[in-house]
């Protein structure tokens, strides 16, 4: 295993027990068993390593295409979360918790829309198209720290029908799944 995955897999047992306020780099240096340098190496610092965890649990958004709709990348994204969690809400408890989402989740999700509705042929630099997406954005993080903070949550799909039923209409096209 190299020495990043090592650093993610110690700073996620000890997400799991504990928030992130309450993880210090020394206490992820001494799971990890690794240097200052090597940590420094990969992250800034604690939240950065947070947010590289994070960013990979929403990997799924960045790979929408033609045949990888976003209804389903929501669906694997969400299972991943509900997989992790502990950690996940532990990472957003915290006195840093709107900084997070709103530096992590919103920028992340923001960049996969974007991303999508370029690849799907959308005037990104259209002001309506920017607008919307930007509102479709805080409301999908909005929808998703929600649900993930409620441990008595609804099914997967049936929470990404209603984020997608949140979409604006000059966007809905572009979310539509392709075999439907």
């Amino acid at each position: 295993m190299n020495t990043k995955k090592i650093i993610f897999s110690s700073f996620h047992e000890l997400m799991e027990k504990n928030s992130i306020n309450s993880i210090s780099v020394a206490a992820i240096l001494e799971a990890a068993e690794v240097s200052k340098p090597t940590f420094y190496r990969y992250f800034y610092n604690k939240y950065d390593l947070l947010e590289q965890w994070l960013a990979s649990m929403l990997s799924p958004l960045i790979h929408v295409n033609e045949e990888y709709s976003w209804q389903r990348a929501m669906e694997d994204t969400l299972q991943g979360l509900e997989k992790e969690y502990s950690v996940f809400h532990r990472g957003f408890r915290s006195a840093e918790e709107y900084t997070l989402r709103d530096s992590v989740m919103i920028r992340l999700i923001e960049h996969a829309i974007f991303q999508m509705l370029e690849e799907k042929g959308a005037d990104i630099h259209n002001l309506h198209i920017t607008f919307s997406v930007r509102s479709c954005t805080i409301t999908h993080v909005a929808a998703i720290c929600g649900w993930a903070g409620d441990r008595n949550h609804r099914p997967v799909a049936e929470t990404v029908e209603l984020i997608l039923g949140t979409v604006p209409e000059n966007l809905s096209q572009y979310f539509t799944d392709p075999g439907k």
